[in-house]
């Protein structure tokens, strides 16, 4: 009996459940298997944007290959492909699109279409050489669009600074790019929509701001009262016009009492003023003291 009871206590003792439960950890490594074929996806999905690209630039319909052609993320190769499209419209998102190549945008400077050339004058990534061909074209926007092109070179600012048409003076005029000469020279220019470029140009010197008229035309006041090169003189001048109170100036009041350059002296004028837009833009300015935002309060 003894011997019997003895197995017994053997069968059931905790060493045969350890062994038992041991058991289902020597199959745990085979779960993570599948995940060493994740690279494998990564890779294949990298192509499929390249190869839908090609597939659609060469699709029937133009709404898909207008978005192509205007997608900045759509290989070179796709847009020499469009820059040949017979859409018009197509031709004109390759020609606008910055990473298109410079190649293919001179291919496209000499386009038929003159707003397809009018673009590539404005693109940014338009090569020098491109910029001063078309410089010279016939039409005078697209002469506007290498006028405002902040690449464009010195010299053929200064060209086109001198142009017949003032729009694309006002272009010269308003490209940050152009030399301080060159704006000195255009501040002084018989069309108002001209001097208001230079006028509202950041890069124009302080002492070109200050040779504009006491009381200038309501573009160019605007212009000055926009700039934040505007000194505290000129926006004081602004200020002090007595036009202020006229419907036509108020633009001009708005704008001086938001530009960051001016003093609390001249915001105390404009406190007073009959334009509830006015004073609160007054009373939200960083250099309003306390003293004139309880004028501008008081005024309602």
């Amino acid at each position: 009996n003894a011997t019997a009871t003895k197995q017994v206590v053997q069968q059931n003792s905790p060493t045969t459940d350890v062994s038992t439960k041991t058991t289902p950890t020597k199959k745990t490594p085979a779960k993570k298997a599948p995940t060493k074929k994740a690279p494998a996806k990564k890779v294949v999905a990298k192509k499929a944007p390249a190869k839908k690209a090609a597939q659609q630039a060469t699709g029937q319909d133009v709404r898909v290959r207008l978005r192509v052609a205007g997608n900045v993320s759509t290989p070179g190769g796709v847009l020499e492909r469009l820059a040949t499209d017979k859409n018009d419209g197509v031709r004109r998102r390759v020609a606008e699109n910055v990473n298109t190549p410079g190649g293919v945008l001179e291919q496209l400077a000499t386009d038929k279409n003159a707003d397809v050339r009018w673009v590539v004058a404005w693109n940014v990534s338009t090569p020098v050489g491109v910029l001063e061909r078309l410089g010279t074209d016939k039409l005078l926007y697209v002469r506007r669009g290498v006028a405002e092109n902040v690449n464009t070179p010195v010299g053929v600012l200064e060209q086109l600074a001198t142009d017949k048409n003032e729009q694309v003076r006002r272009g010269v005029a308003e490209n940050v790019s152009t030399p301080v000469g060159v704006l000195e020279q255009l501040a002084t220019d018989k069309h108002r929509g001209v001097r208001s470029g230079v006028a509202g140009n950041r890069n124009t010197p302080a002492d070109v701001l200050k040779r504009f008229p006491v009381k200038p035309s309501i573009p160019v006041a605007v212009a000055l009262a926009c700039n934040a090169a505007s000194t505290k003189t000129v926006l004081d001048a602004l200020a002090n016009d007595n036009r202020r109170l006229s419907p036509g100036y108020r633009s001009v009041a708005a704008h001086v009492a938001a530009n960051p350059n001016t003093p609390d002296e001249t915001l105390a004028r404009l406190a007073l003023s009959e334009d509830r837009n006015v004073r609160r833009l007054v009373m939200d300015h960083p250099n309003v003291s306390e003293q004139t935002k309880a004028i501008a309060a008081l005024m309602g």
